[in-house]
């Protein structure tokens, strides 16, 4: 059950506010990068029933697909819940000051500038036509089947089949097919963000 965000002004400009508004908050406005503000009512309605209602997901990910449906790379969001309970349980952190003075976003800002830069570099560079928006469980929901269900039933979702790459590793001799850049917020050790996409874009496809 989500705790009551409870809002308690420290100065003119700092605001304290429940962990775990501030993380839904933050993996809402992360989605943004993806689609601009506001993101489309049905992602919107998934991430809050998903991380604030009942805390089901571990990880949000935009797949970018040539025309063919294949992909050429992902970006995703991705929220440790044990790094969460660490810091709802330990040294008084339940609660983040927020500066008012700015906003969220910019305060994650870093995060939020590699999803965007990426996104626009995908469309630009790989010639992506669709972005399609998958949603991953904590391994706590995937590992009970009934829980499985009753989250798929909560969130609207159905199991859906992996997408395929549009280059395979053999056309790779390396062996690496990927580049790839992390990046985290010290507001929200739990909140990492992860982009990859192949190296060069596929000769054929799109």
């Amino acid at each position: 059950m989500a705790s009551v965000d409870v809002r308690v002004p420290t100065s003119v400009n700092i605001e304290v506010r429940a962990r775990l508004y501030v993380l839904h908050d933050a993996v809402y406005d992360l989605a943004c990068g993806f689609y601009g503000n506001p993101i489309p009512d049905g992602v919107a309605r998934i991430i809050r029933k998903g991380i604030l209602e009942n805390q089901y997901l571990s990880e949000v990910r935009v797949h970018y697909l040539l025309g063919d449906g294949k992909m050429v790379g992902y970006a995703r969001i991705k929220v440790d819940w044990q790094k969460h309970s660490i810091s709802l349980h330990t040294g008084g952190r339940k609660d983040i000051s927020i500066d008012r003075s700015i906003s969220l976003l910019d305060q994650i800002s870093q995060m939020y500038r590699v999803l965007f830069d990426h996104t626009a570099q995908m469309r630009k560079a790989f010639r992506v036509k669709n972005l399609h928006m998958r949603y991953f469980f904590r391994h706590e929901i995937c590992s009970h089947p009934e829980k499985l269900a009753q989250a798929h039933a909560d969130l609207g979702l159905e199991p859906a089949e992996p997408i395929m790459w549009a280059v395979t590793e053999e056309q790779c001799p390396d062996g690496s097919i990927l580049s790839t850049t992390v990046e985290s917020s010290s507001l929200l050790e739990e909140v990492t963000v992860e982009v990859a996409h192949l190296r060069k874009p596929p000769r054929d496809g799109g």
